[in-house]
């Protein structure tokens, strides 16, 4: 069944209040994620015709939602500021969350890093004579990912001057999840570029979450060579780039490490991805793979 826009969450909302008694909640995620790119600024920018028309698809989403007849009190939508959903739904409560929404969490997050491992990252907070929460709370902008990240990263570094650099690079990269993937994707060195876009290739193609085992299979399969250890690999050069769940199923970290991998304009030169073309090489390798098999 094709649904209209808007009508299937009138669907489930009808169906059910009449099936439930208790509140329900259908939480709307990443509408900011459709068709727009925002580079330095809050304005939203359609680059294309196609960006043009996921864009205008998203206004018609909102303005047929706002149509709906049956109440609409547990209908959360998450979303950059600039998608102004009270415009197209009247009696909308829009809620802006910044640095202070999340300080709490983002303070014990923090504190419990500096405080791990005998106080080490704080040491090279220290070194750096960098401020690590006043640092956080100025840069972050409020998003934990965004501090879990540098942090991540962080944590990789030994050297002053290194430490120095990258907390600078983060810096400018302030609150822009975008431009930071860019960065973490442009530092990766030269003997492990090949191996973390192969990475990131098969998790982009992919229409389900991996296994940590069959991702190394179709990871060794593409390249033609062998892991002595897939899984360290994964955590230390691809901790920040990719998510591996208590059951061992890994995903990208983010969409929006989906939409910079994808973003021409964006995406560092050897990152660059072309889905049509990535799923040309993932199919490729899977008949090389069931040929061998069958011979």
């Amino acid at each position: 069944m094709k649904w209209e826009s808007g009508s299937l969450i009138e669907f489930l909302l009808k169906r059910l209040s009449e099936e439930i008694a208790q509140d329900v909640f259908i939480v709307v995620d990443g509408l900011d994620e459709v068709g727009y790119e925002v580079i330095g600024t809050d304005r939203p920018k359609a680059r294309n015709e196609k960006e043009r028309s996921d864009v205008s698809e998203r206004e018609e989403f909102l303005d047929n939602l706002g149509k709906v007849d049956h109440p609409k009190p547990n209908l959360p939508f998450i979303s950059r500021p600039e998608v102004k959903v009270d415009n197209h739904i009247a009696d909308s409560v829009v809620w802006n969350l910044d640095y202070k929404a999340n300080e709490d969490d983002i303070g014990r997050y923090v504190k419990s890093k500096l405080e791990a491992r005998g106080g080490e990252m704080q040491r090279k907070f220290d070194i750096t004579e960098v401020k690590p929460y006043e640092y956080f709370r100025k840069y972050s902008g409020g998003i934990f990912l965004w501090v879990w990240t540098v942090v991540n990263e962080i944590e990789k570094l030994n050297m002053k001057q290194d430490i120095s650099a990258r907390l600078e690079n983060f810096r400018k990269a302030s609150g822009k999840m975008e431009e930071l993937y860019c960065d973490i994707l442009s530092r990766i060195s030269d003997h492990n570029r090949a191996l973390v876009r192969e990475i990131l290739k098969w998790l982009l193609v992919s229409t389900r979450q991996f296994a940590i085992s069959q991702l190394q299979g179709a990871v060794e399969a593409g390249l033609k060579q062998q892991f002595f250890d897939f899984p360290k690999f994964l955590k230390s050069e691809c901790a920040s780039l990719v998510r591996v769940s208590p059951t061992g199923g890994v995903d990208l970290i983010h969409e929006t490490l989906l939409s910079v991998l994808v973003d021409s304009h964006l995406c560092p030169v050897s990152f660059k991805m072309d889905i049509a073309e990535l799923n040309r090489e993932a199919a490729s390798t899977c008949l090389e793979v069931l040929c061998v098999r069958v011979m």
